[in-house]
């Protein structure tokens, strides 16, 4: 195997010449001492060209392959976490990941803003079912105790089949949520109050 970069090396070998080389990171092109960025048109064949060697210089850093959608793998990660860590720490860790990066990743925002809007949308519908609930049940106790007692369990069943429901679908848009913005996407969890921006 040629010595791609003799001056990372020292040993005074010759660099191998310019050309396509297959690396860990796909096809690259060497121009002699260093990888181009942008490097002149790929080789006809799949790993055509004089150059190829099949190595990577030995002491040049590994650089991050873009993301189709141009969303850098960190932030394509804080986006993903500001979801997930919400499955964990309810609306916490939405709200310190949106905190801390709103003003330097608009996408890590937008999904930070979405958690959170996710979050707050469950919990008024929590809050609303049980005082709706309680206060219906405390009403029909003033007005008629026989009543009461069957509109009580009624409603008992009904709110914690509700709140199992609200559970389940928080749980199911939390996973989708984290999904798409792994992949880059710009996604608008549905169903929810957007208050937050």
């Amino acid at each position: 195997m040629a010595n791609i970069d003799s001056s990372a090396s020292g040993d005074g070998a010759t660099p191998a010449p310019p050309g396509w080389y297959q690396t860990e990171l796909g096809q690259r092109y060497w121009d002699g001492s260093q990888w181009l960025s942008n490097p002149p048109s790929a080789p006809a064949g799949p790993m055509a060209g004089a150059g190829y060697q099949g190595a990577q210089p030995p002491g040049r850093p590994a650089y991050e392959v873009p993301h189709p959608s141009g969303i850098s793998s960190d932030d394509r990660t804080m986006g993903m976490l500001a979801h997930l860590l919400g499955l964990v720490a309810s609306g916490l860790a939405p709200l310190i990941i949106y905190i801390t990066k709103r003003d330097q990743s608009p996408f890590v925002r937008h999904h930070a803003a979405e958690a959170l809007n996710l979050f707050l949308t469950v919990m008024v519908v929590v809050f609303g079912s049980l005082v709706v609930f309680f206060g219906g049940a405390a009403l029909i106790a003033i007005v008629s105790t026989e009543v009461a007692a069957a509109v009580f369990v009624a409603g008992y069943f009904l709110v914690i089949m509700g709140l199992m429901a609200v559970s389940i679908g928080s749980l199911v848009l939390t996973i989708i949520a984290g999904i798409a913005a792994n992949r880059g996407e710009w996604y608008r969890v549905p169903f929810c109050f957007h208050w937050v921006k």
